[in-house]
């Protein structure tokens, strides 16, 4: 991600990793909300404060 502006892709990527932990957690599976951090963050989609 980086300095550049998120797109469509980055939407459907973020989407896709969200959707997969909302799976995960209906299924009893254990998830909380530190897996999606961790998720997003190994994509490249941390807080802003961790991307300057």
């Amino acid at each position: 991600m980086g300095s550049h502006p998120l797109n469509g892709n980055d939407a459907r990527a973020v989407l896709g990793i969200v959707w997969r932990w909302i799976v995960a957690v209906n299924d009893g599976a254990g998830f909380d909300a530190d897996d999606l951090g961790h998720e997003l963050r190994s994509a490249g989609y941390g807080p802003e404060e961790e991307q300057g």
